[in-house]
């Protein structure tokens, strides 16, 4: 990957022949640049803890787990409509393998314990997170999209980080359409008085960014128009997947305004997404002065940050320069492009890379502790908390570079 993109690199600056250095390239072909295709990490979802659950919960059965589940299988063999007690179940979530019929097993155990709950509602456990968690465990996508849409289950999963969850696992699998159909079932249920759920909407956009359709396109932007018109907040990274999105569609002018949505403006995605607009908008003129301001950063070498500006959008300047045929536009990017390089500014990742970095882990709020897998969160919170942590303004040092894309 490495030599390919030194290849790239080589491609793209069709410039002097002093401009990329052999040193330069053997740098390149040293260093292992993975791009990543995930929106959230596990942490975020809680799969950690989840398994960290799971391993106690092992642990504590033993030789035990066998006669249990021998035990719940033989209630739903014999005739009659068997009692799902709510520590069995608990116990079901965190002990299924991805063998036999344990998964089967496992769903009927949710199908009956939902039906009496509707029936005498004691339990104050929420299930639907932890199964989604079981199922992301196991890279269940289809089971997930059945579960959902069981008649049996309705209400069973009926909370944002159930969703969230879900829809996560769809986009890990490039399910992007059954994700967006799940979003559309989400915004229905209208879960906590909300139909845009922020994290929920990141991962919609995101879908329709990765199927760069005209009518995914059309269809995000209906979605982020009736968000504001409700005003729900986008968060940073839904900006920007829509934004690149209006790129990909050759929509540079709604791009722009798009990212005027967020006040964070020196985060990497939305900075190279403002030039590469800019530069499909033939706005070299405004293109430059940024590219300046990085290299001229009047800060201690210590908090410089580094690696700001995408390959990608250094592809997009270089087009435009070439279309305008100006020969003083193309001396000016010659010396820009040498002071980047200079400067360790240039990321040889791609835009692509950099817009589906993961979302880090949050903390849970101190005035509400709660332990990973009780289920209890998902269903108390409203759904300006249903997901740990804010979104803080930092310095501005802290908010620029690969380093701090942390939301």
């Amino acid at each position: 990957m490495a030599t390919a993109i030194s290849r790239h690199v080589v491609q793209v600056f069709r410039l002097r022949p002093t401009f990329i250095s052999n040193k330069i390239l053997q740098d390149l072909k040293s260093k292992n640049y993975v791009g990543f295709r995930l929106i959230y990490t596990e942490q975020f979802l809680g799969i950690d803890k989840y398994k960290e659950q799971r391993e106690r919960i092992k642990s504590q059965f033993g030789s035990m787990k066998e006669r249990f589940h021998a035990r719940m299988t033989q209630y739903f063999n014999n005739d009659g409509q068997p009692m799902v007690f709510t520590e069995d179940l608990k116990n079901m979530v965190y002990l299924a393998e991805d063998k036999g019929d344990d998964i089967e097993l496992c769903l009927k155990m949710m199908q009956r314990f939902n039906q009496q709950n509707r029936e005498l509602r004691f339990s104050t456990f929420v299930f639907g997170p932890v199964a989604m968690r079981l199922f992301y465990f196991l890279d269940k996508p289809d089971i997930v999209l059945q579960a959902l849409n069981d008649e049996q289950l309705d209400g069973f999963f009926d909370q944002i980080t159930s969703y969230h969850i879900a829809l996560d696992l769809l986009f890990k699998h490039q399910r992007y359409q059954d994700l967006v159909d799940c979003y559309e079932h989400l915004r229905t249920k209208q879960l906590y008085g909300t139909k845009f759920p922020r994290e929920c909407m990141v991962l919609v956009l995101a879908a329709c960014y990765k199927l760069n359709t005209t009518a995914s396109y059309q269809h995000a932007l209906e979605l982020v128009k009736q968000a504001r018109e409700a005003g729900a907040n986008i968060i940073r990274k839904g900006v920007a997947f829509m934004a690149a999105l209006a790129v990909n569609q050759n929509d540079p002018k709604t791009a722009m305004e798009i990212l005027a949505m967020t006040p964070q403006q020196n985060y990497i995605t939305v900075k190279n997404l403002r030039i590469i607009t800019l530069a499909e908008l033939d706005r070299l003129d405004d293109v430059f002065p940024i590219l300046r301001s990085i290299v001229d950063q009047d800060v201690p070498k210590m908090i410089k940050t580094t690696n700001e500006i995408s390959q990608t959008t250094m592809e997009k300047i270089q087009v435009a320069v070439e279309r305008l045929g100006d020969k003083e536009m193309t001396h000016i990017f010659e010396q820009i492009c040498r002071a980047l390089k200079d400067g360790d500014h240039i990321n040889p990742s791609s835009l692509d890379d950099l817009l589906c970095t993961a979302v880090k882990s949050k903390p849970p709020p101190r005035d509400k502790p709660w332990i990973e897998g009780s289920g209890l969160h998902s269903s108390h919170r409203p759904p300006q908390s249903s997901f740990p942590g804010s979104y803080s303004r930092n310095t501005m040092h802290q908010r620029q570079g690969l380093r701090d894309m942390d939301e």
